[in-house]
Parts: C-alpha cells; structure tokens; sequence
C-alpha cells in the first residue's frame, strides 16, 4: 500500500511517498472530493485523502481506469462529491 504524507516544504504543498520521492500538487492528475489519482513509476493510482496522510486504495496501469474508480468511489461514498 501506498501512503503519501503531507508536508510543509517551502511553504508549498507536497508529499513524501513511501520510497522518499517528493510529490507535489501537479502531480495530482484528477480529484473528486476524498479520492485523487496520480502516477508512480508507471502505475495509475487511485488514492483516499485521509486525516494525516493519503492512502492508495489500487493501481491501474491505465489512467482512464484510475479515473472512473475514483469517480466511482466520490460518487458512492458517504459525503463524496456527485
């Protein structure tokens, strides 16, 4: 499982992946409410915003797919963007 922590670097937002890489927000290709897709080593990730840190629910190795089951998940869970 991928986790993204949040963190302040240079007053501008971006992450630490799991293996030390920095994310920043550009890096988010799509986002729909609490989910959000990014690309890691040539994988499509959808991802869940949590409290402290983000969390890969599952890799696609197409974005399109990355993007409909993150507009699935928006759509059918509880307080997600319709």
């Amino acid at each position: 499982m991928l986790k993204c922590l949040k963190c302040l670097y240079n007053q501008q937002s971006s992450w630490l992946n799991k293996d030390g890489d920095i994310m920043k927000e550009k890096d988010i290709l799509y986002e729909n409410g609490n989910y959000w897709v990014c690309k890691i080593k040539g994988v499509w990730y959808t991802m869940k915003t949590g409290t402290t840190h983000s969390e890969s629910i599952v890799g696609f190795d197409d974005i399109s797919l990355a993007i409909c089951y993150a507009k699935y998940l928006g759509k059918h869970s509880k307080g997600g963007v319709k």
